[in-house]
């Protein structure tokens, strides 16, 4: 698939009059595989963002504010990570 992507590649770089409709078709076909791939990494990277929003950086900022000494930075995140 790699090597027809190639060749076309070079036909669209030498020749673009002499595309048909399957050179058209497989672009196509690149091209939505490509979307799909761009969308699934946004989903997961959207994903971790919003673990960090919801869970992550709540306990850090609880920790920063609760805590007045390095003991109680220990104490306390020991509490909040390990519930």
């Amino acid at each position: 698939m790699c090597e027809d992507f190639e060749n076309l590649y070079n036909k669209i770089n030498s020749e673009p009059d002499s595309l048909t409709k399957a050179d058209y078709a497989k672009l196509l076909v690149g091209s939505l595989v490509i979307v799909n791939n761009i969308k699934d990494r946004i989903k997961n990277e959207q994903e971790a963002i919003d673990s960090y929003n919801t869970t992550i950086i709540p306990k850090l900022q609880k920790i920063i504010d609760n805590a007045k000494t390095n003991e109680e930075v220990l104490t306390l995140s020991k509490e909040i990570f390990e519930s």
